[in-house]
């Protein structure tokens, strides 16, 4: 009989399982992660490279030192099937271009320091389409679409939780590799001692698929929170009817994983589709001359329930003279047709809440003026197959 390879990846899900307290790495620094640690940071790493497009059977190259950041990138790198392909942190000029063609990598990972080496050399690249920093120092303007890892992981939590909550919902066991039809990561499914509903807005339960608000509560008293102090009429609007209502939209499939898709307030219904202003702004944000983006929901008429369309205020890129039209049209095929914006407007900047997300709630509703882009009065139209 053979005998199932022993892989790190099944090593450390089994020792997660078997002895999650224990040990696993420590630094010289004495900074030091336990296997269950390890395991759960290897799967949000996993997350963040997944919500990027890095896929299966994939090589991303890498360029930094060896931490304990970086066995998670490896890890969660290996997670998703994909093949990290380590380069020197002394390669530069022709040693580095070979390294980065050679591997014909897509995404390359690096530390800021060495920015100005890709810069040096991106006329030669021939394959690289995307850049991750993996710290957080100032970098210069990149010619391919960047991210900051820190705030891929931010976004790519593998729990569902808030500060009024006790993470209800998380993974029942050590992968990541769970994925609705979209590559959204689901966040696991519903923890002993919870009980999690998705439900409309008449707090009806929703049957597994549809996107509704995410409420919940626990078996046991006084593990949840009890109320906001001081504040009476907020607790009796959270707490209505004995659940928990978290102002989140999600759904859970047919198996009980769960799905986060966005906040309510800023989920945008269109023609029966839910639609997370994330996914829209991730998209946008890809094209090379989209600095910063903001995705909201313009309502056609003020109805309730009336249907609302995708509308995308932006930042463009230093010099960039890309129009609404171009970026329509770049956007046609790169995302489900239901999520094309039927607004563009771009503006110099942005308001920025202190985490330096953009305000949405300060962004301007009103969906014609001088400067915005009407997709269906240009006339375009976007392909059933495209």
């Amino acid at each position: 009989m053979r005998t199932p390879p022993e892989t790190p990846l099944s090593e450390l899900a089994r020792r997660a399982t078997e002895e999650p307290g224990r040990i696993h790495v420590e630094d010289v620094e004495g900074s030091s992660l336990s296997y269950a640690e390890t395991a759960t940071e290897a799967r949000r790493w996993a997350a963040a490279y997944r919500s990027i497009g890095v896929e299966a059977d994939e090589i991303v190259v890498t360029m930094q030192n060896n931490t304990i950041e970086s066995l998670l990138g490896w890890h969660g790198l290996g997670w998703l099937g994909a093949t990290e392909a380590p380069v020197n942190v002394d390669y530069r000029a022709d040693l580095l271009v070979h390294a980065l063609n050679l591997t014909r990598a897509r995404t390359m990972a690096c530390l800021g320091q060495f920015v100005p080496r890709l810069l040096k050399v991106a006329d030669r690249l021939e394959h690289l389409r995307q850049v991750v920093v993996l710290d957080d120092g100032d970098v210069p303007e990149l010619p391919w679409p960047s991210w900051r890892m820190a705030e891929l992981l931010a976004e790519a939590e593998q729990a569902f939780n808030m500060t009024e909550l006790s993470c209800p919902v998380g993974y029942p066991v050590w992968n990541a590799d769970r994925f609705d039809e979209r590559g959204r990561a689901s966040q696991g499914t519903v923890r002993p001692g919870y009980a999690v509903r998705i439900v409309d807005e008449h707090d009806q339960p929703l049957p597994p698929g549809e996107v509704g608000e995410i409420v919940i509560r626990s078996d046991v008293p006084w593990v949840l929170n009890a109320g906001y102090l001081n504040m009476p009429e907020a607790t009796a609007e959270a707490w209505r009817g004995g659940w928990f209502h978290t102002g989140d939209a999600g759904y859970l499939d047919e198996e009980g994983w769960f799905y986060f898709i966005d906040r309510l307030k800023d989920c945008i219904r269109r023609r029966d589709e839910n639609i997370s202003s994330y996914d829209v702004e991730m998209s946008v944000m890809a094209h090379p001359e989209v600095a910063l983006a903001g995705a909201i929901a313009v309502k056609e008429n003020d109805r309730p329930g009336a249907n609302e369309e995708v509308k995308v205020c932006c930042v463009r890129t230093e010099g960039s003279a890309l129009d609404g039209e171009g970026l329509v049209r770049w956007l046609i095929g790169r995302m489900p047709r239901f999520m094309v914006p039927r607004y563009v407007e771009f503006f110099d900047e942005l308001p920025l809440t202190p985490t330096q997300k953009v305000r949405k709630v300060e962004l301007p509703k009103s969906p014609l003026t001088e400067r915005t882009f009407d997709r269906e009065a240009a006339g375009i139209e976007i392909p059933r197959d495209g």
